[in-house]
């Protein structure tokens, strides 16, 4: 018997997860429509490969729970909060959650059938609902009073295949972020930079303007004559007064004296020829904790041109790197390799998001991305190194194309010439 949700549930299954180590997260989301004063009397039963409804196999404990509550099931505590960084509400030990992403699951007012993921009476294999390692949730839209329709229910199979963490996922299962009634729509600007941003809006509505965003770009290197501290962007304006940095101070030590002299009459009569200060592989260190791992052919030119790699999500720079050597020797190229360890730039958002965000999913001042930290990087190598190329390539490969393509659209750089995003997650 089924009963229609409008008649009986309070309670309604939101979201299911088949996660990928060993199978495990295996879990459930629920949500409380109203306060329930005794959950003992709703049960949850797997029907494994369409062998038909095996009722009740689990009970919810005799305790109460208020309205517009999430609830999570999971198979076991300890891979279920590694997993999401949260514990489950309930471990029913496998009694109703062993199910695969195949295996349709019920939910039970006593013992009548009020809500269900699936057809108890199909195996799932191949079907529209089947997330087999990856994951399902309920669009807040759908009104409960047909049984199962798969037209409300995102599928993501393979979501969580060889991942370790919800947050490493390039579609991450969206753990408690369930409501009812959904929330209305509200059009608006939802660009947080631009000048008419509207936080509260839902649906953007094609009227952002950027007028006074743009107004505030000026030049963001703070070795430049022009700096300005309050510049939202660097617009391209910058410029370099050589006298500034004192250039008779041959040995910087910040005044001109008898030592620049000797210096200077030690180099005396020489031809002045351009050395590169470094070839072959190796690593230098950008801002002292950056590791960036470089390719210079022998070759090499001030003007040569210069390539920089971006990593995916293992973080092997230095793998990267090696894979463009044939090229770099072909084409007399530069390769830099910037490596963003996983201990510094955690996760999706310290990495291929660009640190826009932090893992609270709160903005972060624009000098604060990781983004922001192409541009000194180029400028360093620039002065280290002597080069002339005033208008590189970026190059990036999974993890490294989201960062690639976020980074030109978030962002930008006047020292770009062309960028590369391959095979984005």
């Amino acid at each position: 018997m089924f009963l229609h949700l409008s008649v009986a549930a309070q309670l309604r299954i939101t979201g299911l997860v088949h996660g990928p180590l060993s199978g495990a997260p295996k879990a459930l989301e629920l949500y409380a429509e109203v306060d329930i004063e005794d959950l003992s009397t709703f049960g949850i039963g797997t029907a494994n490969n369409g062998t038909g409804s095996a009722g009740v196999e689990w009970w919810f404990p005799a305790v109460s729970v208020d309205a517009g509550t999430l609830l999570t099931v999971s198979k076991e505590s300890p891979v279920f909060a590694a997993f999401f960084g949260v514990e489950p509400d309930f471990v029913d030990n496998g009694a109703a959650c062993n199910f695969n992403g195949d295996d349709a699951v019920e939910l039970f007012y006593g013992t009548s059938v009020i809500d269900r993921f699936g057809d108890p009476d199909t195996d799932g294999t191949g079907t529209l609902w089947d997330y087999e390692y990856g994951w399902s949730y309920r669009n807040c839209g759908d009104p409960g009073t047909n049984g199962f329709d798969i037209d409300f229910w995102e599928v993501v199979p393979g979501a969580m295949s060889g991942i370790l963490t919800n947050e490493d996922a390039d579609s991450p299962f969206p753990l408690g972020t369930y409501w009812i009634p959904c929330a209305p729509s509200i059009p608006g600007c939802t660009e947080p930079h631009a000048d008419n941003y509207n936080p509260n809006a839902t649906t953007d509505d094609s009227s952002c303007s950027y007028i006074q965003f743009f107004a505030s770009g000026g030049c963001t290197y703070s070795g430049a004559s022009n700096y300005d501290a309050t510049a939202l962007f660097d617009d391209g304006t910058c410029a370099f007064d050589a006298s500034a940095s004192c250039p008779s101070d041959l040995n910087q030590n910040g005044s001109v004296d008898v030592a620049d002299l000797l210096m200077f009459l030690g180099a005396f009569g020489t031809a002045c020829t351009w050395e590169p200060v470094f070839t072959g592989s190796g690593i230098y260190t950008f801002n002292d904790d950056i590791p960036i791992h470089y390719f210079i052919p022998s070759s090499v030119t001030p003007d040569a041109d210069i390539v920089m790699v971006f990593h995916g999500n293992n973080r092997n720079a230095s793998e990267y790197r090696d894979s463009w050597i044939a090229q770099a020797n072909a084409y007399n190229l530069i390769i830099l390799a910037p490596e963003f360890s996983a201990s510094d730039f955690p996760g999706s958002a310290g990495y291929m998001q660009g640190g826009m965000y932090d893992e609270n999913g709160e903005e972060q001042p624009m000098e604060s991305w990781t983004f922001s930290l192409i541009d000194p990087m180029i400028v360093d190598f620039h002065n280290l190194f002597g080069s002339n190329d005033g208008l590189i390539d970026l190059w990036g490969h999974s993890a490294g194309g989201q960062f690639v393509h976020r980074f030109m659209l978030f962002k930008g750089s006047q020292w770009v010439d062309r960028a590369i995003a391959a095979n984005s997650g």
